[in-house]
């Protein structure tokens, strides 16, 4: 079973809720299941066991192993390093070991009881803390490890990656072992199903770049994207939906042919007009100018395959030193071996074949073996969009299906090409920026729909993105 890290478990955590299964159920089965490993490995009955608690969800996960162990005839204690808990479902498993009878100590002591313990778990601090730890965490845990009592990690050892880190002998851990583990680990099945790993959910939204206090303009994203010329509805689109997903400052380098329309298309839009009837040289000055101050670039939206445009683009791929995403004609346009490290892709069936000069399987599991092998080939990301979308990097495949057929209308690729670019913008990981990317889309999609019904258009999905975030960012 391979490792995962802290952000990989709150993602499948919260994917699972999503899904239907009851966050109470997810706590009771990793309490349960910790208990029960307790009691295969020592020997519990009538000894003193010190639950050593924090204010959060692994809290609540002692609570319950507390449970457990005293109907094993354990004599469980439970000791709230700060009085309290803040999660409420910690609060209700707080409730119901005071119903049981089990006793609970407050603030104080915790060096007499740590003295008076056969045994000590540790439930200080879980996956969503980062940081060295601080007051009363520090002492708390130092005093756990010079204690010279056998000691258990529940989740993770509390502090683990900082400095003091709890050190315990035994790691009870869920779902699936961590990154930066050592030692003695178990794992326990907490009842986490399958599709809250393979398909992209809500979960994603845990590594969205959070604004700061002192955040400044530009500092959350500045995109560039370079298109039009044939067509000049695919770069507003892609620029608005970037807008929406949360960039800063949105660029469009188009041709002078339709500068007045998309100049007036968005009165947030930064606007400069490069050559006269398609992108060409124009533009590759444009980028040298102003690639040091962006965080990203797309490029493709309405960009037509002009001779000049090719040219274009081929020096773009050789030059930039910024993440890049690749939509529309750009993809008729390059060779994939030219294609940057990193770089986001996003092609449909059709656009796969062109560029990778193969047709992508029917059957959905080698559908995701070959884009995973596309994606390790050439260092790339992938997005192949259908009714179910794609995506890998090359050493992981993950599956969207967040959508309506409807989606087949004109105009939402470009809408997934601008939130992709947006998420980079943003500072998030071209792989991560890519799934989020097609959730957002294929998510806002379907809230335009029950609005718009068969009626619905890309400019519908762009109106519901802010939508998506308010319901999912908290």
């Amino acid at each position: 079973m391979h490792p995962i890290s802290f952000l990989d478990m709150r993602e499948y955590d919260r994917n699972a809720v999503w899904l239907g299964v009851p966050e109470e159920r997810l706590m009771e089965n990793a309490g349960k299941g910790a208990a029960e490993i307790i009691a295969s490995e020592y020997d519990v009955k009538g000894k003193r066991i010190l639950v050593v608690c924090g204010t959060g969800n692994n809290a609540g996960d002692g609570f319950v192993c507390a449970r457990y162990l005293r109907e094993m005839s354990a004599d469980p204690v439970i000791f709230l390093l700060k009085g309290t808990v803040r999660s409420e479902l910690s609060k209700l498993n707080l409730k119901r070991v005071r119903e049981m009878g089990i006793h609970i100590y407050e603030n104080m002591g915790l060096e007499e009881l740590v003295r008076k313990s056969h045994i000590i778990i540790d439930a200080l601090l879980g996956i969503g803390v980062s940081g060295n730890p601080k007051e009363p965490y520090r002492t708390a845990i130092e005093l756990i490890n010079n204690s010279g009592k056998q000691v258990i990690s529940i989740d993770v050892p509390s502090g683990i990656g900082y400095e003091p880190c709890v050190k315990p002998e035994l790691t009870i851990t869920f779902d699936s072992p961590k990154e930066g583990m050592e030692g003695n680990v178990k794992v326990v099945d907490i009842g986490i199903p399958e599709d809250a790993k393979k398909y992209v959910g809500p979960g994603a939204f845990v590594r969205y770049p959070r604004l700061r206090k002192d955040t400044h303009k530009g500092d959350s994203g500045r995109i560039m994207i370079i298109g039009g010329g044939p067509y000049h509805g695919a770069p507003i689109m892609a620029g608005k939906a970037a807008y929406r997903a949360g960039s800063d400052l949105v660029y469009l380098a188009v041709p002078e042919r339709i500068y007045p329309i998309v100049a007036v298309a968005c009165e947030n839009f930064i606007v400069f007009s490069e050559g006269e009837e398609v992108i060409g040289d124009e533009s590759v000055d444009r980028f040298i100018e102003m690639q040091e101050k962006m965080h990203a670039l797309l490029v493709g939206p309405g960009i037509g395959r002009d001779e000049r445009t090719k040219t274009a683009i081929e020096y773009i791929l050789g030059s930039a030193e910024m993440p890049l995403v690749l939509d529309a004609d750009a993809l008729h346009l390059i060779k994939s071996e030219n294609l940057p490290e990193n770089t986001v892709v996003t092609p449909h069936r059709g656009e796969f074949k062109v560029l990778f000069g193969t047709e992508p399987p029917e059957d959905l599991e080698e559908r995701k073996e070959a884009v995973r092998e596309i994606a390790e080939k050439h260092g790339i990301v992938v997005v192949l969009k259908g009714p179910v979308d794609v995506l890998s990097d090359g050493k992981k495949v993950s599956l969207n299906r967040t959508g309506v057929p409807r989606m087949a209308v004109g105009g939402t690729g470009d809408v997934l090409s601008g939130i992709i670019t947006s998420l980079i913008g943003r500072g998030m990981e071209p792989y991560h920026a890519a799934r989020l990317g097609a959730f957002i889309t294929g998510y806002a999609g379907e809230l335009a729909f029950m609005e718009k019904s068969y009626g619905m258009m890309a400019t519908d999905v762009i109106e519901k993105i802010p939508e998506v975030l308010k319901e999912f960012l908290r």
